[in-house]
């Protein structure tokens, strides 16, 4: 019960943020992966970088 828990809990950790990336355009613009983009500091900086922009720039011409 225990390990389904930890499971669950550890599945939902990576998948919010998985599916944060997925929703923006930085992996085909970029051609870096989700673990690659979080598991370096220097393509995470961009990726936020990037999704901020993004987010500012589509609501500035909607």
């Amino acid at each position: 019960m225990d390990f389904l828990l930890l499971s669950v809990i550890l599945g939902l950790i990576l998948f919010v943020p998985y599916k944060k990336f997925r929703d923006t355009k930085y992996e085909e613009v970029s051609g870096n992966g989700f673990f690659d983009t979080m598991s370096d500091k220097d393509n995470y900086g961009e990726y936020v970088t990037f999704s901020i922009l993004q987010n500012h720039l589509l609501q500035l011409f909607l």
